[in-house]
């Protein structure tokens, strides 16, 4: 792992950690175990992924500034304590262990939260 995402992943832990309950981490973590975030979309230009996130309804989250580690988040869900809500916590946790990979840049139009097999060279 390089240090560049090292740093970003540790800075997505500590936002998650500083911005919201142990109780709504914990249930964000289920969340995205269960795999109920959907990857929708990232747009590289502004640094914006886009997910759609399985709770009781379908919410759509959308996450700003991860590469200059200035996160911004916004979601759907009716959650409003003044922190980040349990769907927001899922699609961290989507980017966090995902971001490596570049899975936004290989697919991104795809819709399960674990990553495409790598693709064998192939002499045509």
């Amino acid at each position: 792992m390089s240090t560049d995402y090292y740093y970003i992943k540790e800075h997505i832990s500590r936002h998650i950690n500083f911005y919201t309950s142990a109780t709504v981490a914990n249930r964000g973590r289920d969340l995205y175990r269960n795999k109920k975030v959907l990857f929708d979309d990232y747009i590289e230009k502004t640094d914006s992924w886009k997910f759609t996130v399985l709770g009781s309804k379908k919410y759509q989250v959308l996450i700003k500034g991860i590469n200059s580690k200035n996160i911004q988040t916004t979601c759907t869900c009716p959650f409003d304590w003044g922190s980040i809500c349990k769907h927001t916590v899922a699609a961290l946790l989507f980017i966090s262990d995902n971001l490596e990979e570049r899975i936004v840049l290989q697919n991104p139009k795809q819709k399960e939260t674990s990553l495409p097999a790598k693709k064998e060279n192939r002499k045509k």
